[in-house]
């Protein structure tokens, strides 16, 4: 009984992969020694000056934030509020929170909120508009562009070669920026 059943689905597996309508294409290879170049350095040539990655981020009108805080649900909205009364409480403490849902829960809603929260506690009169208040960073391209952020490795500089440490001038520099 196993046995036809096993047959069966082989069968249909095979019928299947006849009226596929999906083409294949062949995987391109490629050896990464022949990869020439240093992106950091094509970075600095392109750009013709230091290069750095920090974009500031616009505060919205305090009329468009209340909007956006309008919107938010109850989770949302207490999640901002959680966040605003620890950092009054410790304005240092380092919070290490992690966003996650489904498609379409309002997840890069809510970071555009906290980060506009953000901006508004720790903007400072004097601060020299080219440097962000907050940088939105994220592991992969698609999270980064879907927050208008950058990916970590764009913000903090890290090259692609697989072995390679930064360096401690490097790390500097990043610290610098970021701090």
């Amino acid at each position: 009984m196993q046995l036809e059943k096993s047959r069966e689905l082989e069968e249909d597996e095979e019928k299947y992969e006849e009226t596929s309508l999906v083409s294949f294409e062949p995987v391109l290879e490629y050896d990464e020694n022949e990869i020439v170049g240093n992106i950091s350095l094509d970075m600095n040539a392109s750009h013709g000056k230091g290069f750095s990655v920090f974009q500031p981020t616009n505060k919205c009108p305090d009329d468009k934030y209340r909007e956006l805080v309008q919107k938010c649900n109850l989770k949302q909205r207490d999640l901002v509020q959680h966040l605003q009364s620890c950092l009054r409480r410790e304005p240092t403490k380092r919070l290490h929170w992690m966003i996650q849902g489904a498609a379409g829960t309002g997840k890069s809603f809510l970071i555009h909120i906290i980060e506009q929260t953000l901006i508004r506690m720790f903007e400072k009169p004097d601060q020299d508009p080219s440097q962000p208040t907050v940088l939105k960073m994220a592991p992969t391209g698609k999270t980064a562009s879907n927050i208008k952020g950058e990916t970590l490795h764009h913000a903090l500089g890290i090259g692609l070669s697989k072995n390679v440490c930064l360096s401690g001038s490097s790390i500097y520099r990043i610290c610098g920026e970021i701090c």
